[in-house]
């Protein structure tokens, strides 16, 4: 996106680390990446998503009917496999947006918004205030693609406790997996 890049999200991490330093607050950050959050996604929440911002029904569908009418050759150097796997006669055809799509970038995007605005709503994420304006700021999550750091801290109330920081850590990281389950994804625990 015009006037965003990567490293503004690793300075913003920083800062959010050095104001819970600074004012010796309880914090808690848990890294996790959806496992193949492109080849997951269902078909059926996409196309919800992508209706719930107006593009027209007839454009969704094609792209998500092509998908799942492919057909999957091997091809070595040999050439290309007579045989193919397609969804011909499975009660679920193929699911997923595949990697090499210009528009899967995007439906993540789509996917991913409402549910870091379900823990928004839910009061998870991270309470900061803003030091000239004072307004009090409600971020949950540092979010890169599938990967993402969910944060948890409350630096205007100086009465919480890390166990209190634990347990919201800990619904967060649920509700953030529920989520997921949802739309077909699911966190990868190695890399969490």
């Amino acid at each position: 996106r015009a006037g965003k890049c990567a490293i503004d999200q690793a300075l913003h991490k920083r800062i959010w680390y050095d104001i819970h330093r600074q004012t010796r607050q309880p914090a808690a950050l848990c890294s996790n990446d959806a496992k193949s959050c492109y080849d997951r996604i269902i078909h059926s929440i996409a196309i919800l998503a992508y209706k719930r911002i107006g593009v027209p029904a007839p454009s969704v569908e094609c792209m998500f009917q092509t998908i799942q009418n492919m057909r999957h050759h091997i091809r070595t150097s040999y050439g290309d496999s007579i045989f193919y796997l397609d969804s011909t006669g499975v009660l679920i055809p193929f699911q997923g947006v595949l990697q090499g799509n210009g528009a899967a970038p995007a439906t993540w995007v789509l996917i991913s918004t409402p549910l870091l605005n379900m823990l928004r709503n839910a009061g998870n994420g991270s309470y900061l205030r803003c030091s000239i304006s004072r307004m009090m700021q409600h971020i949950v999550a540092f979010a890169f693609v599938d990967d993402t750091d969910l944060i948890t801290s409350d630096v205007g109330n100086w009465t919480i406790t890390e166990d209190i920081i634990m347990q919201r850590m800990q619904q967060s990281i649920n509700r953030w997996e529920g989520g997921l389950k949802v739309t077909g994804g699911a966190i990868v625990p190695e890399k969490s």
